[in-house]
């Protein structure tokens, strides 16, 4: 058996185009199309496709010239017909198998999935601290003139005016991925929670959708303060209670968003004498940063030195200001500087569309408190002994990582051991370790994690394997915490070091997904009731951790639960905010199992980037975008 030759059908491949709401081939015509392999011996090879009609499968052809080793008048007509019907046959065994293996290519049209997956979008590179990310271009799709027309970075949130005619502003399309239309087909698998499907939109099958799988058949699922409960309503459940749907350690690093890197500077902030955003936890502290923020050192002290994590509010009038106290060689007032919790803002979402004249600019934080939080830290213990320390603060709980760097062993505890790990089972313990490669002098990278209610440690991109269970549970309405002895959930992030000298040459603090309660195409995208509290009051209130303890802001965030029967999936969009998901389809919230297209496995294809082709001095953008191209998790 061979493959055929390459062949010219003069309207090509298939090329694939995205519309508002779904994923869809250029020409569907083409959708099913196949050059199948033939006999050596057949003289006019033929390119088949596949059509459902009435439910059966219904095998077409169309032949097309190939070069024939024998001419025409020579043949055997018997042998001709025993040829033919060998090639119906081989046609018709290879059309199902090419059915069941095959691979269909897709465009993201929206920005649902971000920052996963990119509908159309900008890449943008910060002027002032120099961090590439990308922001939402959707208005652009159908060439509006109320496009985008400013950005908000998320590192240093400085917002920068879209010129139309800087070839750096430009939109890109989505991404090009491909879909195995196998994966949950018998016997090969069935869909697992947080996979990314694609899927016929159950309000217009002829409408492709890609989202994230968080529900199953026979589960109701619960959307509650940002995570997914799961409760097992099968034949063979153990019991009603929801619990907390946690993510595998393969999946976390592809889910967390960034939130803050140390890498990333602005020149204008450190010209005025802006505060960093890791500052030493008290007056005790011995941590110093030589090069304003970039890296961090601390000496051997007997006690823990603290570096504490802080986010800064910066709107677009505060930044109009710095730039005015720069231009002027002053320096700004750091008490005035308010310290904000992390939130659950995305910097795909923060542009601003319109005229530029009446835009309003794009908001620096989310609706949403975010207390699943992780870090990443890139150091040099240099000494033999000592300790080194993270801590992830959640609902005022300390969740403590320490490395005994004589030893290499490493512990988790929960407010020093006075709240307890625990499983499903009720069974409890105060403490978990491991033995890891953390020992004496090196360049280390370590990632500490506090999602769903369960701990992680990752040490140079391995993962750590404890002696217990690091699953717990929270308490069931938690709200973040903060006292003058303590800053809490002001200040969620950690880094000490006690009896050895460290260098830190980087910190990343990062976040899970919020997934926003909503089941009403009519709501607005908020875990609160918009009849009791504005944008305005929602935000103040983040603002005033004074004001955290009291009032009812926290405890009317609501809940939202969805049942599933046998064979139907729920489905979200990672992008909480934007994603038309199962939440807002009304009563039809969940996808029949016959409407699963297959699972998004590869981005092939993300955007290329500009490149000047001298002979004819014109720019495309058809350099390969390397850093983005890889497997979808």
């Amino acid at each position: 058996m061979e493959l055929l030759p390459s062949i010219d059908l003069n309207r090509g491949p298939p090329d694939l185009v995205s519309t508002d709401t779904g994923l869809e081939p250029k020409y569907p015509c083409w959708a099913n199309w196949a050059i199948i392999a033939t006999s050596r011996r057949t003289t006019r090879p033929r390119l088949y496709r596949i059509l459902n009609v009435s439910n059966r499968e219904i095998l077409m052809s169309a032949t097309f010239a190939a070069p024939s080793s024998v001419p025409a008048k020579h043949q055997d007509p018997e042998k001709a017909r025993r040829e033919a019907v060998e090639s119906i046959v081989v046609a018709i065994v290879l059309a199902f198998l090419f059915r069941a293996f095959e691979a269909e290519a897709f465009v993201i049209p929206t920005g649902s999935m971000a920052p996963t997956l990119q509908g159309r979008h900008k890449d943008l590179n910060c002027p002032e601290c120099g961090f590439l990310y990308r922001t939402g271009a959707t208005a652009d799709m159908d060439g509006l003139t109320d496009n985008v027309q400013a950005v908000k970075c998320p590192m240093c949130f400085y917002t920068v005016a879209i010129d139309p005619r800087n070839p750096q502003h430009k939109s890109h399309s989505g991404d090009r991925i491909l879909v195995n239309k196998f994966a949950y087909e018998a016997p090969f698998g069935e869909p697992d929670r947080w996979d990314v499907i694609v899927f016929k939109y159950p309000g217009n099958a002829k409408q492709n959708y890609i989202k994230r799988l968080v529900g199953l058949p026979h589960e109701t699922i619960r959307i509650r303060h940002g995570d997914i409960f799961v409760q097992d309503n099968g034949a063979d459940a153990t019991d009603d209670k929801f619990h907390i749907a946690r993510k595998s350690h393969e999946k976390i690093p592809y889910l967390l968003q960034d939130v803050h890197d140390t890498a990333y500077q602005s020149e204008t902030l450190k010209a005025v004498g802006w505060p960093l955003n890791w500052q030493p936890g008290d007056g005790s502290s011995a941590w110093q940063s030589p090069d304003a923020g970039a890296t961090y050192e601390c000496p051997a002290t007997p006690e823990v030195s603290w570096l504490n994590f802080r986010q800064h509010e910066l709107t677009f009038d505060m930044w109009d200001a710095v730039l005015q106290i720069k231009a002027h060689n002053q320096q700004v007032n750091s008490e005035q500087v308010r310290t904000i919790p992390v939130t659950d803002f995305y910097a795909y979402n923060a542009h601003s569309d319109g005229s530029f004249a009446r835009y309003s600019h794009p908001r620096p934080m989310g609706d949403h408190w975010v207390g699943d939080l992780a870090v990443d830290a890139d150091f040099e213990i240099q000494g033999d002994t000592g300790q080194v320390a993270f801590d992830l603060i959640e609902g005022g709980r300390h969740h403590q990582c320490v490395v005994d760097v004589a030893t290499g062993k490493l512990t988790l505890q929960i407010n020093e051991g006075q709240f307890a790990f625990s499983n499903d089972a009720g069974e409890q313990w105060q403490v978990v370790s491991a033995d890891t490669t953390i020992k004496g002098p090196g360049n280390y990278r370590l990632r500490f994690a506090n999602l769903d209610d369960e701990l992680h440690v990752w040490i140079n991109d391995s993962y750590v394997t404890f002696d217990r269970p690091t699953t717990y549970q929270s308490p069931e309405s938690e709200r973040p915490v903060w006292s003058s002895a303590d800053p809490g959930d002001m200040q969620p992030v950690r880094v000490g070091v006690s009896r050895t000298p460290v260098k830190v040459n980087q910190l990343r603090v990062l976040r899970d997904i919020y997934y926003i309660a909503t089941n009403s195409t009519s709501d607005s995208p908020i875990d609160y009731p918009m009849n009791r509290y504005s944008l305005q009051m929602i935000s103040e209130h983040l603002k005033r951790p004074q004001d955290w303890r009291n009032g009812d802001l926290f405890d009317d965030r609501r809940q939202v639960e969805f049942k599933l029967d046998a064979d139907q999936f729920f489905p979200l969009g990672d992008n909480s905010p934007y994603s038309k998901d199962g939440r807002m389809w009304g009563r039809e919230y969940y996808v029949e199992r016959e409407l699963l297209i297959g699972k998004a496995v590869l981005v092939y294809w993300p955007h290329g980037w500009p490149l000047r082709v001298p002979i004819i001095g014109r720019t495309f953008s058809i350099w390969p975008n390397f850093r983005r191209m890889g497997l979808i998790h």
